[in-house]
């Protein structure tokens, strides 16, 4: 669930906290948001991959041998990883206020199901590679993003009618 989280205004404590939740699937629809092609005259050779442990060194792969170990699920799931981390900063993960990892790797690949399409000798499972995923990332990024500012001013205009009413 995506949710959205407000506290009440000390005065109204008896109100307690409201929690706005909607599944992301629900939220935004993936067959709208744009899409782009996986083109190999484009793809890099030489693939660069994180390690599973620590941030270096790199280790490099031919495109070959990244098709061999990266299936198309784990792309996905890395994929999917990496949009986590960059819609929930910090400690809101552990608060509750982002989309599950669950949710995105979902949504993830959903997109990659339906809007990622391949030309020329590329691969679905190519989303994985960094030139290709962070285009993806960026797309997805900005839809959540922007699901988050609509949630937050419908919950800002809910807040506030609530407000009148408890002064009223």
């Amino acid at each position: 669930m995506f949710l959205l989280r407000f506290k009440m205004p000390a005065n109204m404590a008896n109100l307690s906290d409201r929690v706005i939740t909607q599944p992301l699937a629900e939220s935004i629809n993936v067959r709208e948001l744009p899409g782009f092609v996986i083109n190999s005259k484009e793809t890099p050779a030489q693939i660069r991959v994180r390690p599973v442990v620590g941030g270096e060194p790199e280790e490099v792969m031919t495109l070959d041998q990244f098709r061999t170990e990266y299936p198309l699920l784990r792309c996905k799931m890395i994929f999917a990883r990496e949009l986590f981390e960059a819609t929930n900063p910090g400690d809101a993960a552990s608060m509750g206020t982002g989309p599950t990892f669950e949710e995105l790797l979902e949504f993830a690949g959903e997109y990659v199901d339906t809007r990622v399409q391949i030309a020329g000798d590329s691969e679905k499972r190519d989303i994985g590679i960094y030139f290709w995923s962070r285009k993806a990332l960026d797309i997805l990024e900005t839809a959540i993003r922007r699901l988050s500012r609509m949630a937050t001013l419908e919950s800002r205009e809910k807040l506030f009618r609530v407000c009148c009413r408890f002064i009223l």
